[in-house]
């Protein structure tokens, strides 16, 4: 999630992050923060999710990404 969007939804608590993230152009970033057990809700079931915010430049068209296996195991179509 990008810390963009983050503060929109005026999310305050951010744990600290001993990640490194290394992207698709091999860069690597720095986490600002992490977002534990958020509840999105799929198919009517809150399911508790960690998100990890990143300070980013351009904000993309659809910011948040739930990856396959996420998707995977709530069951979603």
């Amino acid at each position: 999630m990008s810390l963009s969007v983050a503060r929109k939804l005026e999310f305050i608590q951010y744990r600290p992050c001993d990640l490194t993230l290394i992207l698709v152009d091999r860069s690597s970033r720095k986490p600002f923060g992490l977002l534990q057990d958020l509840p999105v809700m799929i198919n009517g079931v809150e399911v508790p999710t960690d998100f990890v915010v990143l300070e980013m430049e351009a904000e993309p068209k659809n910011p948040l990404i739930l990856g396959r296996p996420f998707l995977a195991s709530v069951g979603a179509i």
